[in-house]
């Protein structure tokens, strides 16, 4: 992993840029597991780094969250797994 994380806040939802980094938070009332995906650019065909959340510490109710340290801006994807998930064949 590139970047050292925190659990975060469920609010506010989405990308929050501050001086430490970027708080990522997002809603998904029936996710098992979910993991953050960055890219370099917006074209980008793999992401630079997957960060895959706990739910003991990224999960509060439905939000799932992570403050990324160091962070200043990137192209950002949500990998979100659970009941009805389309990557399962």
């Amino acid at each position: 992993m590139k970047h050292k994380v925190r659990p975060g806040w469920w609010y506010p939802h989405g990308a929050t840029v501050n001086s430490d980094g970027v708080n990522f938070s997002i809603a998904s009332g029936y996710a098992d597991s979910a993991e953050l995906l960055l890219f370099e650019y917006a074209d980008s065909p793999e992401p630079y780094e997957i960060i895959k959340l706990d739910s003991q510490n990224h999960r509060t109710f439905y939000f799932w969250h992570v403050f990324v340290e160091g962070l200043v801006a990137t192209h950002y994807a949500w990998r979100i797994y659970g009941p009805g998930d389309t990557t399962k064949t």
